[in-house]
């Protein structure tokens, strides 16, 4: 028996695997938040209530959906993790015809190195997992911004997230 951890607002995602599903003859699956009726906002008040940390997202460490700040995030706290995505899309970069990389439109390794040079100063990135590279008054000033378009970025033209960069 295999658990999946679908939301009730993710019914799309649970017919796209449907087909997968009723073929695997390895695994019987069941969708509990489902069949609950739990949605995200649900599923994260019942983990407070039971006094238990929100868990972080749930991704191979190579993902190409990962946002800039996730791998950021690899860089400064799990190099080792960092070394095998780069190999991997290293390894992938000269038979790519319609990607450029592990980002889909960029290469990480590319990112990283243009992180590296433009934040070559010593203590900015701190141990929190900010949302961006950003100083702390320059998304204070644009939380508004961003919580109106949904960007993980203040959106200062410095921040290398920033889709107005």
């Amino acid at each position: 028996m295999k658990m999946i951890g679908y939301d009730a607002g993710e019914e799309k995602r649970r017919l796209r695997a449907l087909p997968h599903d009723l073929t695997d003859r390895k695994y019987q699956k069941a969708y509990p938040l489902m069949e609950w009726g739990w949605d995200r906002n649900r599923c994260i008040q019942e983990i407070q209530n039971a006094g238990l940390p929100l868990p972080g997202k749930s991704s191979c460490f190579f993902c190409p959906s990962m946002k800039r700040r996730e791998i950021r995030t690899l860089y400064h706290q799990y190099p080792d993790l960092l070394a095998r995505a780069l190999a991997i899309e290293d390894r992938a970069r000269p038979n790519l015809l319609t990607v450029r990389g592990l980002g889909r439109n960029y290469a990480w390794r590319d990112f990283i190195e243009a992180d590296q040079a433009q934040q070559a100063i010593p203590g900015v990135f701190s141990s929190e997992n900010l949302p961006c590279s950003c100083s702390e008054e320059s998304e204070k000033a644009n939380r508004k911004d961003v919580a109106q378009d949904g960007n993980d970025c203040c959106g200062s033209q410095g921040c290398a997230d920033s889709p107005n960069r």
